[in-house]
């Protein structure tokens, strides 16, 4: 996704870096390797409006949490602040 984006090169080599952003994959590992057990809301955030679609975020951390569906997502434009915790 990153490489086809209309990202300038500049910004493309920041986000790909090594101290870059985490894609999909990487977050699902990392959720994956946590206890769930107690896990009452996963919230994915800071996604991209050009790059990472909401689906594809949520499709791989529904597949983590063994959920058919994950609809928690906070966009760049509303945040989350329909969670009432």
């Amino acid at each position: 996704m990153l490489a086809a984006s209309r990202y300038p090169p500049s910004l493309k080599a920041r986000i790909g870096g090594t101290h870059g952003h985490l894609n999909n994959d990487a977050v699902a590992a990392i959720l994956a390797s946590l206890d769930r057990s107690k896990l009452r809301y996963l919230v994915a955030a800071h996604l991209s409006q050009q790059n990472n679609l909401t689906h594809l975020a949520q499709a791989v951390l529904a597949g983590v949490v063994n959920a058919a569906a994950l609809d928690v997502v906070a966009t760049q434009d509303e945040g989350f602040d329909w969670l009432a915790l």
